[in-house]
């Protein structure tokens, strides 16, 4: 018996091996190929799984890649609010600067404005001095040498002694309330505490350039000589002491 395949059954054959999936993997089982398919089942597989692991880490890569966009935009709006920040502070700087600036400007101007009302008070104190002691000794026929003088570091600007006479007084080119109060204070602190500078007879004076009105009606309830370079405010009155 002759074991050659017709024609017609190797055409057979070649179809079912198209078109037949089990007799196909039996011919190739019993050629010992199925082992090699299986590997390369298992190999498109693991081919399959490795694409979409890729895809998954493209993925992930295209969202990180989107965050660091965003992350970068954030870092930009960040930099131009910085910038902004600094900005305002190198003008809050300035505005300092110029604020300081212009403090020195006030304290120089205020230290330049106390020397000259130093000096101008000295002028008015000088010039009391000379006034009153001329009115006096023309008026009342008593010649006094005015001085300053302190107690316990308080000042007081005019003082003199006669034998039974003494003024005292204070000189300013403005007065004000304050003064008279402060200047009736100092009297009772020297008879309190020097009754040496106490004489029988008293003279109380303001010698000044200005005044306010409310120190002028004052001055004239508490008996204080009030007087300018120009003459009389208040009428001047010798008061007992004792």
């Amino acid at each position: 018996m002759s074991n050659t395949l017709s024609k017609e059954e190797k055409l057979r054959i070649l179809k079912s091996i198209e078109t037949d999936q089990e007799f196909r993997y039996s011919l190739l089982g019993a050629l010992g190929l199925t082992e090699i398919l299986n590997r390369l089942d298992t190999h498109a597989k693991n081919q399959e799984n490795i694409l979409a692991e890729i895809k998954k880490i493209w993925e992930e890569v295209k969202e990180l890649k989107e965050g660091q966009n965003k992350l970068w935009e954030e870092v930009k709006e960040l930099k131009a609010t910085q910038n902004e920040i600094l900005k305002e502070i190198a003008k809050l700087w300035q505005a300092v600067g110029d604020l300081r600036k212009d403090v020195n400007e006030l304290k120089e101007t205020t230290k330049n404005m106390q020397k000259t009302l130093e000096r101008l008070t000295l002028t008015v104190e000088d010039e009391s001095k000379e006034v009153i002691a001329y009115r006096i000794a023309n008026e009342l026929n008593e010649k006094i040498n005015l001085e300053r003088i302190f107690i316990d570091d308080e000042e007081i600007n005019i003082y003199g002694v006669t034998d039974d006479l003494f003024v005292i007084g204070e000189a300013t080119v403005r007065l004000g309330v304050s003064l008279i109060d402060e200047l009736e204070r100092k009297i009772d602190k020297i008879k309190k505490n020097r009754p040496d500078l106490i004489r029988k007879k008293m003279i109380k004076v303001i010698y000044f350039d200005i005044a306010t009105p409310d120190s002028i009606e004052l001055a004239r309830k508490k008996g204080i000589w009030l007087l300018t370079i120009k003459g009389d405010i208040t009428q001047r009155i010798i008061h007992e002491t004792s």
